[in-house]
């Protein structure tokens, strides 16, 4: 069988939980993602990020950014069974859902990080 991995405990985000000082804007029991200490999150690093995600640069041929296919009324899906990538062919699953992608656990072997999932291409 698997593993099972134990979630951190729920806080208000004001424990420092690798975070730093940085303020998590989260709901109320809302899990504070898990933030390794030697690169603590920052307002320029969610800032950056917010930008790379519209950046249409990023893609292989300049046609789509993330939120192409990460659509936010979707949950950061992209709500199609059989999406069309930039080439125009038919991807043959659809974008998973980022909503809670900073504190879901990984499955061994897929990709942990955005960064990961770029470099596939």
């Amino acid at each position: 069988m698997g593993f099972v991995a134990a979630h951190p405990p729920f806080d208000n985000g004001n424990s420092d939980n690798g975070a730093g000082n940085y303020k998590w804007d989260l709901p109320p029991g809302y899990p504070v993602p898990l933030v390794p200490d030697d690169n603590p999150m920052t307002k320029e690093k969610v800032e950056l990020g917010r930008h790379l995600f519209y950046d249409v640069a990023l893609s292989g041929n300049e046609t789509q950014s993330c939120s192409t296919c990460h659509i936010q009324e979707f949950g950061f899906a992209d709500g199609v069974v059989n999406p069309v990538g930039s080439t125009g062919d038919i991807v043959p699953r659809n974008s998973p859902g980022l909503a809670n992608v900073a504190i879901t656990r990984r499955t061994p072997g897929r990709a942990s990080c955005c960064e990961n999932w770029s470099s596939r291409q």
